[in-house]
């Protein structure tokens, strides 16, 4: 059996970039045409003879010439002999395609004057196939053919196609359809895998891109990689950053889709600074689950590919991918420009466009009712974390005072019945911990306290040796202790939340302990909250019967999930009906019971599994498109059962976000805004934000933040020892990403407000309250400026930052200065304890657009002594603008003045003050207006 796994016949990048301005006609190639081969060559020979008498009849007229550079395999026009290379093109965007085995050999921004590839790879396919052995757990991968065929022809708008064809062992194909149309800046690709084998094809990893390097050398900082990963991270110089050997973190590869911890959404954008640069993109409307990866390989050069996953891998299975692969050029070097690109298709509707936003622009949701008016307009800012059932409500006062405005209070999770947090419960713990050895409970952190569970196999729980390795896991001297007293300790530690399935009947969750004085201050202050719980997990419920229980029945292992596999041993599948229906009783019963107004849901659908081995729930098993149904089915029938009882839309939030969960979910919990104060999903680039390497994008917002959900970011404090990082924080939640401030406290107590005596208070997991005997005090300069937040959210700059359309920034023509931010963290899920300064620009700008009808550009001066005096210059009509003439005013909580006029056709140039840590608007408001 033959397999052409050839290398191209490439001799140097000079080469490679002359392939792709080089166009060539439609051609078939398939290997071994042995009478095509005859008959050139018969015409070959003859060209030469005729070409020699015609050389030697002028020769004494011509200068011997220079030596000839080698030869570059274009179509040489006398012999006919075709080109090994492919080139689809137009005047912008060209792509190199091998005759011989599809590879990808170079890709080109024309328009610029860019090339991706530096190193082209040419005896590897475009793809790598993945099958699955559910029988014995194996994972086989494929990267062998035994036939290609390569076939061109124009499209009736005059554009370039290419169908390719790969004929595998056992009857298995892949095709692939790749379309430039002629005034595209984009080629899509189509491709199926056809299966003619009774194999279960698990995934496709198409197109890859092999062997990319930077667009510019000089500077290299220039080269910046856009990529979802953590709600949107833009990494300057990725083949400085990932390329191997040099580099101990070769990139980012095996990133999930859709998921908060991994890619919430499906493009990528690898561009130079102000030049120009390419867009990556799944133009996929129906969920489909994949990996969105840019990495170095172990040979060294960079790659980036989609990964798709099978919905259905049943034996037999085919793999029709029906959404186009989008590869192109850039008009501009920014991360911007391909965020509106792929904007424009996310948020249109009808076919070959998602349903994310069919339910239309939140302003409009809110006024007929189908979104929450109080979560969008009207509370300033947010808690995270605080006690439910432990009375807080001194501090729930204090969090209102700040600006006189609504507060949004996420609490803690120790609501339900089987809750309940007290201090004596943490003595408990802390000395029952000594007695084993371990070092103080309050002293774990919640990776600490929390993984250890979710790793040992419940059933090891039952014998000394379960018990033992459990213990050494949390640090245990193992001792003489006898079991009985071990496993006394155990389930003191593990009695309260849904840490491991024992066998035990559900958890009771009613009735409910939130504490009567804490409800009592929220609904007085006319504030909001929504209670916190962990969503998926089985809390005791039959999950044999009814949850994912994947590995458990066939040990089916999920290679490259970035989500820890333990998660689904106690998770619960949302696509049955039985948990939909507990779900949208227990929902409807905690709103009866304390009257709430959101419901919030932590490890839900945002980083929860995407897949099941349970062909038994209704379902394949596979990776789901049938999954994403299921969470919007169970979220929609929640949603309905605590409106019904509330009287009122209740809304609905989950932890990070997704674009896939757009027309459920009204509010999204994220992280990474803390920059280098985030946690848990910016964790792994932490030392790479400290070093200027990577920076976190409002991305989530640029895309959608018309259409919702609204955003809680920031893992802010409010002590003087979190440093001076939480203007520049709150600054981008507020005005960047136009979202909630979230004050977390969930890894570290409350604050000390003026007036308090006497410790304060953090709920940890497992119910049990610290109490902090010397807390951190509030610091009066950052409360001052959290009401400036909040006024700004719900007075002047409302319009923009609860339904404006995220616009591109203002030219500044004034330097900007940069200013140094002292920061500490000390609010860690992992226990990370580290300080320092982060320096970055003194001005926090963004612009906003409200309905196509005004402008407003928000900005913040973060030095707290100096007034600011800048110029800036924007062109209205880029920001389509519709009006004739307008008036330019700055407001600020203060007032507000006129400070110019505009009118269509006219030039811009603006001067501003900006004084210290003072949100200023400036508007364009139509005349008359």
């Amino acid at each position: 059996m033959a397999v052409y796994h050839h290398r191209a016949a490439l001799r140097s990048l000079r080469q490679a970039d002359e392939w792709v301005s080089a166009a060539h006609g439609p051609f078939i190639y398939e290997e071994g045409n042995l009478l095509m081969s005859l008959c050139v060559n018969i015409l070959t020979l003859l060209s030469f003879i005729l070409l020699g008498l015609l050389v030697t009849g002028c020769a004494s007229k011509v200068q011997t010439p220079e030596p000839l550079e080698e030869l570059t395999p274009t179509e040489d026009a006398v012999t006919q002999t075709p080109s090994p290379i492919l080139t689809l093109q137009n005047e912008y965007f060209a792509l190199a395609i091998s005759r011989e085995n599809g590879s990808i050999l170079q890709v080109e921004d024309k328009l610029n004057g860019l090339k991706l590839i530096e190193d082209p790879v040419g005896d590897l396919p475009p793809w790598r196939l993945y099958f699955f052995d559910l029988s014995t757990n194996n994972v086989q991968e494929w990267e062998t053919w035994e036939r290609f065929t390569l076939e061109t022809e124009g499209t009736p708008e005059g554009g370039d196609r290419a169908k390719l064809h790969w004929q595998l062992a056992e009857s298995v194909e892949i095709e692939a359809v790749i379309e430039l149309p002629p005034e595209s800046y984009v080629a899509d690709f189509h491709v199926k895998v056809l299966n003619g084998s009774q194999r279960t094809i698990q995934q496709l990893e198409f197109p890859i891109l092999r062997g990319i390097g930077r667009l510019v050398d000089i500077p290299s900082e220039d080269n910046l990689l856009l990529h979802p990963v953590a709600g949107g991270l833009l990494f300057v110089d990725p083949v400085g950053l990932f390329r191997r050997p040099s580099s101990s973190a070769p990139g980012l590869r095996h990133v999930p889709y859709p998921e908060g911890v991994g890619a919430f959404t499906q493009f990528m954008a690898y561009y130079a600074k102000e030049r120009g640069g390419f867009y990556f993109a799944c133009h996929d409307q129906l969920n489909t689950t994949k990996e969105v990866d840019f990495y170095s390989p172990s040979q060294g050069g960079l790659e980036t590919l989609f990964a798709h996953k099978s919905w259905d891998m049943t034996a037999g299975n085919d793999l029709i991918l029906d959404y186009p692969i989008v590869l192109g050029a850039l008009e501009e070097g920014s991360w911007y420009a391909a965020a509106e690109r792929y904007r424009d298709w996310a948020t249109a509707t009808g076919e070959g466009h998602p349903a994310w936003c069919e339910k239309g622009r939140l302003e409009d949701r809110v006024r007929e009712g189908t979104a929450a008016a109080w979560l969008a307009e009207e509370v300033g800012f947010s808690t995270f974390g605080v006690p439910s059932s432990f009375e807080v409500s001194p501090w729930l006062e204090a969090f209102h005072r700040i600006a006189d405005k609504p507060v949004f209070h996420v609490l803690g999770h120790d609501w339900p019945q089987w809750g309940g947090a007290s201090v004596e419960r943490m003595e408990l713990l802390d000395s029952m911990f000594a007695e084993a050895g371990i070092k103080p409970f309050h002293e774990h952190s919640l990776n600490e306290l929390w993984f250890p569970q979710v790793s040992v196999p419940s059933d090891l729980l039952d014998d000394p040796q379960g018990h033992r390795q459990f213990f050494e896991m949390l640090g245990a001297r193992w001792s003489t202790l006898p079991e009985e007293r071990w496993r006394e300790i155990f389930e003191a530690y593990n009695c309260c939340g849904p840490w491991l399935p024992l066998g035990l009947s559900p958890l009771p969750w009613f009735p409910t302990r939130f504490h009567p004085a804490n409800l009592e201050a929220i609904k007085n202050n006319g504030d909001f909250f929504a209670p916190f719980f962990f969503d998926f997990f089985s809390y005791g419920h039959d999950h044999e019967a009814y949850g994912m229980n994947i590995g458990s029945s066939t040990g089916w292992q999920h290679p490259h999930e970035l989500i820890q596999a333990a998660f689904t041993k106690i998770w619960m599948d949302p696509t049955t009906s039985y948990w939909q229906e507990f779900h949208a009783d227990r929902d409807r019963q905690i709103v009866v019971e304390s009257g709430a107004d959101g419901l919030y849901y932590d490890i839900s659908a945002g980083a929860g599994p995407r897949w099941s081995d349970r062909g038994d729930l209704g379902h394949p098993p596979g990776y789901g498109r049938w999954l994403w149904e299921g969470y919007g089915e169970l979220y929609t029938k929640s949603k309905q059962a605590a409106k019904a009882v509330k009287g009122a839309y209740v809304t609905q939030g989950v932890e990070m976000g997704l674009e896939t969960l757009i027309p459920y979910i009204d509010f999204n919990q994220w992280r990474a805004g803390g920059l280098v104060q985030g946690d848990i999903e910016l964790t792994p680039y932490i030392d790479l934000v400290k070093q200027g390497k990577v920076a976190k994008l409002p991305l989530f917002s640029y895309l959608y933040h018309e259409y919702g959900p609204v955003m809680l970011d920031g893992w802010a404090k409010l002590a003087q020892e979190f440093g001076d990082i939480f203007y520049l924080i709150a600054a981008e939640i507020a005005l960047q990403q136009g979202g909630l401030v979230e004050l977390n406290y969930e890894y570290s107590p409350l604050e000390r407000f003026p007036g308090m005596e006497g410790p304060t208070y953090q709920l940890m997991y497992h119910t049990a309250v610290y109490q902090d005997e010397q807390p951190y005090d509030v610091d009066p300069q950052k409360v001052a400026f959290l009401k400036e937040v909040a006024l700004a959210r719900t007075e002047f700059a409302t319009e923009y930052l609860a339904y404006g359309k995220a616009m591109k920034p203002v030219t500044f023509l004034t330097p900007i200065p940069e200013i140094e931010l002292t920061w500490n963290h000390y609010n860690s899920i992992g226990g990370r304890r580290e300080s320092g300064v982060f320096t970055a620009p003194s001005v926090v700008q963004q612009v906003w657009s409200y309905k196509n009808e005004k402008l407003g550009v928000l900005m913040v001066n973060l030095d707290g002594d100096d007034v600011l005096e800048v110029e800036l210059t924007l062109d209205p009509r880029k920001y389509s603008l519709n009006g004739q003439s307008y008036q330019i005013w700055q407001v600020t909580s203060e007032g507000s003045e006129r400070i110019g006029t505009w009118a269509q056709g006219e030039d811009l140039r603006l001067a501003v003050h900006l004084s210290p840590r003072t949100i200023v608007l400036v508007e364009f408001r139509p005349q008359g207006d």
